[in-house]
């Protein structure tokens, strides 16, 4: 991806402290704010059950594999609450395997006249990768796609004291929003995608204040909100701002309109910012910034990772290893009167 114009990625997401060049006029079938705000709760609404399932495939790997309910049947039993957990086994060596196969960026010449091009793209990819620290990111990444089923990176660029550098930021899984109907693994199909996280309203302002439009939306997001609003008595995607804290739910969305990438920053009051995308592609067509994938995908369009597979398994070990080591202690043999000459030292060879 290149920038068409020396200007910063999108969003003070990174807090780069630059902003886009927005030369160009909104067409007219961009969505309004309200449109935008029911895109990014009908994105979180469908995918609701998909995304309890992955938190729970994450506490599997995190050992929280027994229910305050289980638990407290097994102490009713006075049963062990065992857990041997296969699956952070499992995960980790996939980790590891990923380690262990990677590769340093390659570029190689279609033809015999491009192989200086391509040594020196390959430079630069390296460069890049270096400088990102890619292979980090990668393995985070990959450690998303494993267990909740889906993560992305966000490719920008932004501008230094020596120029143009590309950035690569990891998405994690919890900070992705999409198109709900959207079925292929890559995303590809998907007529918008985007980031969600929570800012605190001083800095909101500051970073989105230069605008009266942007700074009445701020305000209008927050006044909204009351004081009861907590996170436990509704969906926490039907709750913009946390007076308690002083916080706000910013939304970045990006669009696809025919052929055109276009984005929005934007609250529950309003818009803050939102242009066509900078970005082309190597044919010189717009692009998107975001690069998100998944592991599988169901017939419901839920993203899923390995885990899901191995939690039936798992259960099984742990219920059954609980069970075998109660009758161990509970161990007890009953006979008749009179059924052995002497009783200890059967007792004894029972033991």
């Amino acid at each position: 991806m290149a920038a068409t114009q020396p200007v910063a990625t999108i969003l003070e997401f990174r807090r780069s402290g630059s902003n886009y060049e927005m030369a160009q006029e909104r067409p007219n079938d961009l969505p309004t704010a309200n449109e935008l705000v029911d895109m990014f709760e009908s994105s979180e609404d469908a995918s609701y059950e998909a995304r309890q399932a992955s938190e729970r495939d994450r506490d599997y790997v995190d050992n929280i594999q027994l229910t305050a309910d289980e638990k407290a049947a097994l102490r009713k039993r006075k049963q062990p609450e065992i857990v041997i957990n296969r699956v952070k086994r499992k995960v980790d060596f996939l980790k590891g395997y990923e380690m262990s196969q990677r590769v340093d960026p390659r570029a190689l010449p279609r033809t015999p006249q491009h192989e200086e091009d391509a040594q020196g793209v390959e430079q630069a990819l390296r460069y890049v990768a270096d400088d990102q620290r890619f292979d980090h990111k990668r393995s985070q990444v990959w450690d998303n796609l494993l267990v909740e089923g889906a993560a992305g990176y966000r490719v920008g660029v932004k501008e230094t004291r020596y120029g143009i550098d590309i950035t690569i930021d990891r998405v994690p899984w919890d900070r992705m929003f999409y198109d709900p109907h959207s079925s292929e693994p890559d995303f590809s199909d998907a007529r918008y995608i985007g980031l969600v996280k929570w800012m605190d309203y001083d800095e909101a302002l500051r970073i989105y204040g230069g605008s009266e439009e942007a700074k009445d939306a701020l305000g209008d997001t927050f006044n909204q909100s009351s004081i009861s609003d907590t996170f436990d008595d509704k969906p926490r995607w039907k709750v913009w701002a946390d007076k308690k804290r002083r916080r706000v739910r910013i939304c970045q969305i990006w669009l696809l309109r025919g052929e055109e990438w276009w984005f929005a920053e934007y609250t529950k009051g309003g818009i803050l910012r939102e242009g066509a995308s900078p970005h082309v592609d190597d044919r010189g067509e717009s692009d998107c910034e975001l690069i998100f994938g998944s592991a599988y995908v169901n017939r419901d369009n839920d993203r899923y990772g390995i885990v899901r597979e191995m939690i039936g398994p798992q259960d099984e070990i742990n219920k059954r290893r609980s069970k075998a080591l109660h009758l161990l202690n509970v161990n007890q043999t009953t006979i008749e009167k009179g059924a052995v000459d002497d009783v200890e030292k059967y007792r004894r060879e029972a033991a």
